[in-house]
């Protein structure tokens, strides 16, 4: 246990030592402006009420979510090309450690690290919120915490999927550049997946060989996506609604959150399988 906490404490001080890391959380809180300052112009110019709250929230988190993908492939390439770099890698697994305990305390460093940049991006985010919409947020503040609080462990699972996906490139491409490009790629591959031209296209086709239900076919190729399962849950109108409790939409989207849930497994195991397997260098 000492060993993987050293490596995970390693991990997360790397990190924050980290240039393009530290630009790409600065990015994000940057985000985290811009969405209060379009919501506060909205609210005093009169383009939306606070009745409108549920949706104007879920634009912005639908936003930090999708910018955090890129954001998670930024962690897990430094946190496997600059140990490479450095050599570091050789030198942690000639050393009396177990493969398992390095890449389980990278994986637990970078979760970490990530757990406080976007919990300190969401508190920002929140305490604006409180300050422009108080009163009307007051009266479901303890539905609203524990939706903000679901969300955010959302986001956690489905970045963390691609923290686990790049750090995968970055362990069997050599050239650090080819991998940041091709992890890069992978994101922009699953946004193309449930792209509506690619599904609708791809439902026409199935549907000219046989008949089917259309929206159900398009319904299932947005399914295999991690993209397209956070786009459902996020995009749900009924989150922040203040009809609707915590604990009912919490059990409305449960089949997502398994889902999500899957993809991570599957993410983490890919990793395992190829820095057991990986020659390092």
């Amino acid at each position: 246990m000492s060993n993987l906490g050293s490596i995970a404490k390693k991990e997360c001080v790397d990190l924050i030592n980290s240039k393009i890391v530290l630009l790409g959380a600065a990015v994000l809180l940057l985000y985290v402006g811009v969405n209060l300052y379009e919501y506060h112009h909205a609210l005093s110019s009169g383009l939306i009420k606070n009745i409108e709250f549920s949706s104007s929230v879920l634009s912005a988190m639908c936003t930090l979510t999708l910018y955090g993908s890129f954001f998670s492939v930024i962690i897990g390439f430094s946190s496997i090309a600059n140990e490479k770099k450095n050599h570091a890698l050789n030198t942690l697994i000639v050393k009396p450690l177990y493969r398992d305990t390095i890449i389980n305390g990278k994986l637990l460093g970078a979760c970490c690290f990530m757990s406080l940049v976007f919990g300190f991006a969401l508190l920002i985010y929140v305490s604006g919120l409180l300050m422009l919409s108080g009163e009307y947020i007051s009266t479901f503040i303890l539905d609203f915490a524990a939706k903000i609080a679901f969300v955010y462990l959302l986001s956690l699972i489905y970045d963390l999927i691609f923290v686990t996906l790049s750090m995968t490139v970055a362990i069997i491409v050599d050239k650090q550049a080819i991998a940041l490009i091709i992890s890069t790629l992978i994101v922009e591959m699953f946004d193309f997946i449930v792209g509506v031209n690619v599904t609708q296209t791809i439902s026409h086709i199935i549907n000219s060989i046989m008949p089917v239900n259309m929206d159900a076919i398009e319904y299932f190729i947005v399914l295999l996506s991690p993209k397209g399962v956070i786009g459902l849950i996020i995009n749900n109108s009924n989150i922040f609604s203040p009809i609707y409790g915590a604990c009912d939409v919490i059990g409305s989207l449960s089949s997502y959150v398994i889902r999500l849930c899957l993809y991570l497994f599957l993410s983490v195991i890919v990793c395992y399988m190829v820095f057991m397997r990986r020659d390092i260098v």
